[in-house]
């Protein structure tokens, strides 16, 4: 396996393992897709874990502010690279001016070029933090036509989950958690804080639909790892049909995880032990912890 999983319970524990992901340089090579930022592990867990971006964002503004120049600078090469720099802008701006840049990496396509600076990286998310956080949202649908829909509240979302559900997947062409019927809401949960709370609504009445509206919200629910608010709702819905439920337990993410007997009330056990736990885990590639 390239990744391997490691669990943090506080900023210590991310900073420690952040660290420790650099022994072999700023950045490791990932098959085709060539060289990446050792530290975009952490990009890639605030994706994951929206209820985890404040102390992500701590982690990174201690990494930026390291007494190692090159810590500070895998720290920028991560905010360059990632998709989640600005969810996690706010908490960020403490250290705007920390005393770090990034050496002429061919990543970056600057070999010529000035270093970058944290300052560049935070210049360039502002305007991104803003138009995403925006209320009303204005999602770009794709499919069938291009068209813009606003979306303010519950009943918004809600029309365009039904839409996206009886399509049979992505209006938008994917977000940062793939391609899916609902990765528009996981966009706007990731990016927009007044948003989170559309989410658990929109799957519970998702779940009391059709096949096709189930299906969507079971796929939203096996796609994030912040499943605080939305546990009970996907217990209660695998519960109530045990069609639905064996399609569930089939899934791969939960047959894995709830080998070698995958049932409701084993994932319902998975779930709550998911929902309190304080601790949280993420794949980090082995050749930066070899």
């Amino acid at each position: 396996m390239l990744f391997e999983g490691h669990s943090f319970d506080d900023v210590a524990g991310l900073v420690a393992a952040a660290r420790s992901s650099l022994r072999h340089g700023r950045f490791v090579a990932i098959g085709r897709d060539g060289d990446q930022p050792a530290l975009l592990w952490l990009d890639r867990l605030a994706l994951w874990r929206y209820d985890w971006h404040d102390t992500i964002a701590a982690a990174f503004a201690a990494l930026l502010c390291d007494a190692d120049a090159e810590v500070r600078a895998a720290a920028v090469d991560a905010l360059d690279r990632g998709a989640a720099t600005p969810a996690l802008l706010p908490e960020l701006e403490v250290v705007a001016d920390a005393d770090a840049a990034t050496s002429d990496a061919p990543l970056h396509f600057r070999r010529d070029a000035a270093p970058l600076r944290l300052a560049d990286v935070l210049d360039r998310a502002r305007p991104q933090r803003q138009r995403l956080s925006a209320r009303p949202a204005l999602v770009v649908v794709r499919a069938p036509k291009v068209e813009v829909v606003r979306i303010g509240g519950r009943d918004d979302a809600l029309a365009l989950a039904r839409r996206a559900a009886a399509a049979g997947g992505s209006l938008t062409g994917g977000g940062p958690g793939g391609h899916h019927a609902l990765d528009w809401l996981r966009t706007l949960a990731l990016f927009a804080p007044w948003a989170r709370q559309l989410v658990p609504e929109v799957l519970a009445a998702l779940f009391e639909g059709d096949l096709a509206e189930r299906r969507a919200a079971l796929e939203y629910t096996l796609r994030c790892g912040d499943r605080r608010d939305i546990a009970a709702v996907v217990v209660a819905a695998v519960a109530a049909d045990p069609d639905f439920a064996a399609m569930a337990l089939a899934s791969p993410p939960l047959s894995l995880a709830l080998a070698p007997a995958p049932t409701v009330a084993s994932l319902a056990s998975y779930l709550a032990a998911q929902a309190t736990a304080e601790a949280v885990s993420a794949p980090i590639h082995r050749a930066v912890v070899a």
